[in-house]
């Protein structure tokens, strides 16, 4: 089925003109959300921000000043460079004065790289360790996880492609980490989301040309919208990875991937470590004595399992094991017979849009709602906002 548009506009529910604290187009994104952050730096970037500690105003921070947070016997601890102030609360806010607030965070307990984000921030404690939410904007937040997921050197209508895919996936998990008080993560099981988008304005753009844009199947849910980076020319059902069926999720046979920079890999294996693995996933203990060819197979298509004799595995699993990139691969031995040789194509689980696939679609000249139609079954474009009962009460 191709698409059917019906995307009416409801100027209100996008607004960018109501930024401060008409939150119903806003998000709450926890960061660093796989770190365990003990102290970091706060800077504004662009305007100037309140703090706002235990509910009442503190301070003004200016741009370019530092404000240091730590966690200190359960608290937070405050300390500011340019003036001295010191304190400590149970949650801190840092809410821009304007519009268009950005500001810097750098960790410094663990370090990590600093970061730029655009909104606002929300402190508390969690687990012993600061627990750290951008209050941010549907725009400007979708425009860092397409940036995040896909780079900056890609074209606007494999952008556009990315940016619905990337709101859909938004609209449909909004309540994913709602027990903790923010709706997505920034790490890689739920969006990755590494901050503003700076590397290239044609992200920007892609998803502001398709604001309010999701797929959604022929009984107006929203789809499980999964991407992956290549799929060796050959992308998978998610029965065969998930072990259940969605429609729009069939293999699709990708002729566009083939030149992109994951399309191949390699991996090798002593033959000795690929036997003990076997035996150790419920191979017969016999294997040991076969030689390296009893191993060798060879694949053109997608196969589900990898068999030695009566005995199989799900690549699937092999992949998740051996850290392969995907679990599409043949297996050949050395010359020599002492190795085997795993000869892959692809990058990811491969289900979805193949990412590589879609930048060379979008390349040859091919529109981004046409390469979504290329990789989901049956699936409509349609606008969030005229989907209310999917998204009621989603937002905090």
């Amino acid at each position: 089925m191709g698409f059917y548009f019906f995307i009416f506009k409801i100027f209100f529910f996008f607004s960018l003109g109501n930024c401060l604290h008409a939150k119903i187009s806003d998000l709450k994104i926890g960061l660093f959300y796989e770190h365990k952050i003990h102290s970091l730096v706060f800077s504004p970037e662009k305007s100037s921000y309140q703090m706002i500690a235990d509910g009442n105003d503190l301070l003004r921070v200016e741009e370019g000043e530092l404000v240091y947070f730590s966690v200190v016997d359960g608290k937070i601890w405050v300390q500011t460079k340019e003036n001295g102030f010191s304190g400590v609360y149970s949650n801190i806010e840092m809410r821009a004065e304007s519009c268009e607030g950005v500001f810097n965070l750098r960790p410094v307990f663990p370090a990590l790289d600093t970061r730029l984000y655009e909104g606002e921030m929300i402190l508390g404690i969690e687990f012993g360790g600061l627990q750290i939410i951008n209050h941010v904007n549907v725009v400007n937040y979708l425009a860092g996880v397409v940036e995040a997921e896909s780079g900056i050197n890609s074209s606007l209508e494999f952008y556009k492609a990315q940016a619905v895919i990337c709101r859909t996936y938004l609209y449909r998990h909004l309540k994913k980490h709602a027990e903790e008080g923010f709706n997505l993560c920034d790490a890689v099981y739920c969006q990755v989301y590494m901050g503003k988008s700076t590397g290239n304005e044609k992200i920007v753009e892609a998803v502001e040309e398709t604001r309010g844009e999701v797929i959604v199947d022929n009984e107006f849910e929203l789809i499980d919208a999964a991407f992956h980076s290549n799929c060796g020319g050959e992308t998978l059902g998610s029965k065969d990875v998930w072990l259940r069926e969605k429609e729009v999720l069939r293999s699709v046979t990708d002729p566009y991937c083939s030149g992109g920079k994951s399309y191949n890999w390699q991996r090798s294996i002593p033959l000795v470590e690929w036997k003990e693995y076997l035996i150790s996933q419920g191979f017969r203990d016999e294997i040991a004595d076969k030689g390296a060819d009893a191993f060798s197979v060879r694949h053109d298509r997608r196969a589900v399992y990898y068999r030695v004799g009566d005995d199989y595995l799900p690549y699937r699993k092999i992949r998740e094991d051996r850290g392969l990139r995907s679990a599409f691969f043949s297996v050949e031995p050395t010359p020599d017979k002492s190795k085997l040789i795993l000869k892959g194509r692809g990058h990811g689980h491969g289900v979805g849009l193949c990412q590589e696939g879609a930048m060379e679609m979008a390349a040859r000249g091919y529109t981004y709602n046409a390469i979504i139609d290329f990789y989901f079954s049956d699936v409509l474009l349609g606008d969030v906002s005229k989907l209310p009962e999917k998204i009621t009460n989603s937002f905090f």
